[in-house]
């Protein structure tokens, strides 16, 4: 069943056009992110479904029921806000029983529901605990409880893990997850950070100046992009132009560098079987660092370069290649693989079959 589904919403401020054409549905009990950069017109859908903005035109339907021109509050969501708009004044409790106390809830269930979702979010005993003596993370807690604890249909989240240091985010993703399949209420979560959205999503909204450019399970969008902006912003990202020498059915036969490569185009970019020229594109973990030539043998693809910068990172080294095309960034694991020294000339090399095939937007 469909918690919440969105159809033909747009969203004009002035002559500025923020969401255009925005179609989706949310399941219940699904995780879904909608991700893009600043100014994608993600935070404006999410306030549209809150209430707290107006679409110029479309449908925003919450169990069924058209909720365009209904008030936040006789909506079956809620929103935990980037900055959280916890009450300083009220203990941890009282801000989770605030919402409760608004519709009128007794007293004792007041206290049992609250108490089951300090529990819940891990934070049993500290009821009676004044907001400014809890760490960031357990302010961010408190906020889910308070977001969680009407029952809502759908929770909304507005980057509420921005302001967090790496580590601490990292941990409450795991816990967010954790609450949202202990608890089956569905999550709505807006966030221009892809590690965050890639973590936790069922399924991810990816936008681009208020278009949805692609939807799909975190590995999908990976793997398949749809488009080279959703290759670019979900992952690192190598590109090399290359013109296109013949198309034949789901192959593209592509010059580089003066080799000749046949790669294989995905379904979800066939438009480059009928470009001139093509943006060639490979994830920095599929690339590899050879001392020696392949001799461009038209089985896989080949640019020299130099070593300019290498950064060790645990399980991995990352390594800046300057080449003739661009820089490429390169990720090996820390295995038996020789380790390459910066001034060092080496020949950057990918598999065919690694290749993300994209029509150029050059001029040949």
């Amino acid at each position: 069943m469909s918690i919440v589904s969105i159809q033909d919403l747009r969203k004009e401020f002035g002559n500025v056009t923020a969401v255009e054409g925005a179609n989706f549905d949310i399941e219940e009990g699904e995780f879904v992110s909608v991700l893009g950069p600043s100014g994608s017109g993600k935070s404006t859908i999410l306030r549209m479904i809150a209430g707290f903005e107006s679409p110029t035109s479309g449908s925003i339907e919450i169990l069924g029921k058209e909720v365009v021109g209904m008030a936040p509050f006789e909506r079956e969501v809620n929103m935990v806000f980037q900055d959280l708009a916890l009450f300083p004044h009220l203990t941890v409790a009282e801000n989770i029983k605030y919402g409760l106390q608004q519709k009128g809830v007794s007293k004792d269930e007041q206290q049992r529901r609250a108490t089951e979702m300090l529990e819940i979010v891990d934070l049993a005993g500290y009821g009676n605990r004044d907001i400014d003596q809890l760490s960031g993370g357990e302010q961010q807690r408190v906020a889910l409880a308070r977001a969680l604890v009407n029952e809502p249909s759908v929770v909304l989240f507005d980057e509420p893990l921005a302001s967090l240091d790496r580590k601490l985010r990292q941990r409450m993703q795991f816990e967010l997850q954790q609450i949202q399949e202990e608890t089956g209420i569905t999550f709505l979560y807006v966030t221009h950070d892809q590690e965050v959205a890639m973590s936790v999503s069922d399924r991810m909204v990816v936008l681009n100046e208020g278009k949805i450019e692609q939807i799909g399970t975190p590995e999908e969008i990976y793997r398949d992009p749809e488009s080279q902006f959703v290759a670019q912003f979900i992952g690192d990202l190598n590109s090399v132009y290359s013109k296109v020498v013949e198309a034949n059915d789901d192959t593209v036969e592509v010059q580089t560098n003066g080799t000749l490569v046949r790669v294989p185009v995905m379904e979800t970019t066939t438009p480059a079987l009928n470009a001139e020229a093509v943006d060639i594109g490979v994830r920095p973990q599929n690339v590899t660092l050879q001392q020696t030539s392949s001799n461009g043998d038209g089985t896989a693809f080949e640019i020299g370069g130099t070593v300019i910068n290498r950064m060790y990172r645990g399980d991995n080294i990352a390594y800046i290649v300057d080449t003739e095309d661009e820089e490429f960034l390169v990720i090996e694991q820390q295995d038996t693989r020789t380790e390459f020294e910066i001034g060092e000339d080496v020949y950057v090399q990918w598999k065919t079959d690694d290749c993300l095939v994209f029509p150029s937007k050059e001029v040949a």
